[in-house]
């Protein structure tokens, strides 16, 4: 679909279809150091029909009451031409009761497609260190998860 991301090896490819593909974490299986729960991501891929602009996106997000930022993607490494910034548009959603996770989208534009990367938290995000410690993060931390894997989003092809 003309993309290529870079992912942490914590996540594994669980299914791959054209538009579609979703990441889950598997460290709580392979792992015994390191527990990063509630983080799955998955890039979603859509034709852009109606040739809309990211400031269209980000109106149309708007609109419908996300909390959303408009945002340039810097790519690694941090030595990089000006014209490889990715304008972007993040929002964040809360998690649904028994229902969905809460998290972030990511969604950037190309004339040719319109890219989806959500990464999913869950209320919160839980990291057991090899000393039986727990971190628990709340679900109104921050993770720069999406970011840095957004920092490696690369156009394969318009």
């Amino acid at each position: 679909n003309g993309y290529e991301i870079q992912y942490p090896s914590f996540l594994t490819l669980d299914d791959s279809k054209s538009d579609n593909v979703l990441f889950t974490n598997n460290t709580c299986t392979s792992n015994d150091k390191l527990c990063i729960k509630g983080v799955d991501i998955q890039v979603y891929v859509e034709e852009n029909n109606e040739k809309m602009t990211i400031d269209q996106k980000f109106n149309e997000y708007i609109k419908s009451n996300k909390t959303c930022k408009q945002i340039k993607i810097f790519p690694l490494p941090e030595k990089f031409d000006e014209n490889e910034l990715i304008n972007a548009v993040r929002c964040e959603f809360d998690e649904v009761p028994k229902q969905a996770k809460g998290g972030y989208t990511y969604t950037v534009v190309n004339e040719a497609k319109i890219f989806s990367i959500t990464v999913y938290q869950g209320d919160s995000t839980i990291v057991a260190f090899a000393d039986g410690s727990l971190l628990n993060i709340a679900k109104d931390s921050y993770d720069p998860l999406g970011d840095m894997m957004m920092k490696t989003f690369k156009f394969t092809k318009q």
